[in-house]
């Protein structure tokens, strides 16, 4: 389903990135979505003597503008006002947000224009309802070539499928032979084991690069080659925010990779009964398709803030007591300022 949202665009100059912090804290009351890139210098030249049409030369400006379009010609297609900016420094987009007024424009801070974009919402699929989603329609034999992760989810179906027959082998047993009120507790394995098969059983091998969560991970080592994929590991909307990070190792790729190369891929979630998945699984967009045009898409869906905290909580992973713990699936979970969760770790 398509979801059509706004965002309202912002150009400014400060002395500093302190001076920066404190004014959008006084004047923006956190109203919608925002997000936004200061830094020393952000060129920009005029393409005409009215000034009514500008070039952006920092590549930040045209990564931080895309996001509000994933349309590829989005910048191509924008004619600016006179900005009265003769430089700049910070960038801002605000998301969801109809623009009425309670950000002021001044001197230092031009309003450019309120923008629609698009983007897909996913089905909901094995307990993740993607925001965005990567709609591949995967190559099947090349999937089952690359990617292990749909071979073990075969064998794990076929686990829960025999475990679940087990169960329900001992709750009828139980009733059969008088013992009703202890037949409740392998019923409820039962239910759990057959509810799980079913959920796998639904995640079909390209269904999974159709609907799954789009997520970011970097390629941290080439031999062999390993890559550490981050996502938003809430259950439930209303949960505390918790990053997971995760590291899959790949004895075959389609392509040569280096070191901090973008790899976005489709996120499947393991559910318990917490308010934060207790596994998560990435499978490369790569397995699944060679078309350059499509991974390129799936790479610019993903904002430049995701693929920011992935860079950095990937090197932080790495240098993680818990990075060969596998309590946790090998998911090592961090607060939302980067810290790790010891509770959940």
């Amino acid at each position: 389903m398509q979801v059509k949202n706004k965002v309202s665009i912002w150009l400014g100059h400060f002395n500093n990135e302190e001076e920066f912090n404190r004014f959008m804290t006084v004047n923006y009351n956190n109203e919608g979505e925002a997000y936004s890139s200061f830094t020393e210098t952000m060129e920009i030249e005029y393409t005409d003597d009215d000034k009514q049409e500008i070039i952006f030369n920092s590549q930040l400006t045209k990564d931080t503008l895309r996001q509000a379009s994933y349309a590829d010609y989005f910048l191509d297609g924008i004619d600016f006002p006179d900005l009265s900016l003769h430089h700049y420094n910070c960038v801002v987009l605000v998301y969801d947000y109809e623009y009425n007024g309670k950000i002021k424009s001044s001197d230092n801070f031009v309003f450019i224009g309120a923008f629609q974009y698009t983007k897909e919402e996913g089905e909901s699929i094995n307990f993740s309802k993607a925001s965005v989603s990567p709609h591949i329609d995967g190559d099947l034999e090349r999937i089952k070539k690359y990617d292990a992760l749909v071979e073990e989810n075969k064998k794990a179906k076929r686990q829960f499928l025999l475990y679940s027959l087990i169960a329900l082998s001992i709750t009828g047993g139980l009733i059969r032979t008088g013992h009703p009120w202890w037949s409740i507790i392998p019923g409820i394995v039962f239910l759990f084991y057959l509810f799980s098969y079913l959920m796998m059983r639904a995640a079909t091998p390209q269904s999974i690069y159709k609907n799954g969560l789009l997520i970011p991970s970097v390629v941290t080592s080439v031999n062999p080659i390993q890559i550490v994929a981050v996502a938003d590991m809430r259950a439930k909307d209303e949960a505390e925010m918790i990053y997971g990070a995760k590291r899959f190792t790949y004895n075959d790729w389609p392509e040569k990779v280096n070191i901090g190369d973008k790899i976005p891929c489709a996120a499947m979630f393991a559910s318990g009964l917490s308010d934060h998945h207790n596994n998560m699984e990435a499978h490369p967009i790569i397995f699944a398709t060679d078309n350059k045009e499509e991974i390129e898409k799936c790479i610019a869906a993903i904002e430049y803030n995701e693929w920011n905290t992935c860079e950095k909580l990937a090197q932080l992973s790495l240098e993680s007591s818990f990075l060969e713990n596998k309590k946790n699936c090998g998911v090592i979970y961090y607060n939302e300022n980067f810290t790790e969760n010891e509770e959940l770790n």
